[in-house]
């Protein structure tokens, strides 16, 4: 798959993620790649040895609990729903384990079909390298068994339902 149909299809599955972050009372903010212009990208794609903002993830999602806030990075990840596994890169996870380190914010992937794992559940089960097959991205990556995702609501909370109380106009 092209790269142009892989960002199409990558930012259909942000959108969507945000979404589904949105009705359960998150607000949710694109950070990630897709929101660089293509010079950006081609910029930090070009940098050697590659930067760690290249792998920065897709969304940033708040929500209000009590008097503190909630806040958390998600990657929303595409890819094959014909295999028992996920694939991320291995740029990605060292990339992101730096950013959980420095901000303090977890990170979390919603995988194509919807479910959920943290960064800590994918490093705690340990990747299996994945296959080169020359196509995609190319680069390194590991396969995680999808009997690891949990269910979105399990992670994220249920849908909120909201009241619209409306003046009488009379």
């Amino acid at each position: 798959m092209s790269y142009e149909k892989r960002m199409a299809a990558g930012k259909r599955h942000e959108r969507r993620v945000a979404k589904s972050l949105c009705i359960r009372g998150w607000h949710v903010d694109f950070v990630g790649q897709s929101q660089l212009s293509d010079e950006a990208h081609t910029a930090l794609e070009s940098l050697r040895p590659k930067r760690e903002v290249r792998w920065w993830p897709d969304l940033l999602a708040v929500k209000r609990r009590g008097e503190s806030w909630l806040c958390l990075l998600v990657d929303a990840k595409t890819g094959r729903s014909d295999t028992p596994n996920y694939a991320i890169e291995d740029d990605a996870i060292r990339a992101h384990r730096i950013f959980a380190d420095d901000f303090g914010l977890p990170v979390f992937y919603v995988f194509g079909d919807g479910r959920v794992a943290s960064l800590g559940a994918l490093e705690g089960h340990g990747g299996t390298p994945g296959p080169r097959y020359g196509n995609g991205s190319d680069t390194p990556y590991s396969l995680y068994p999808k009997t690891i995702g949990r269910g979105f609501s399990e992670v994220f909370g249920d849908p909120v339902t909201v009241t619209v109380i409306l003046e009488d106009a009379s």
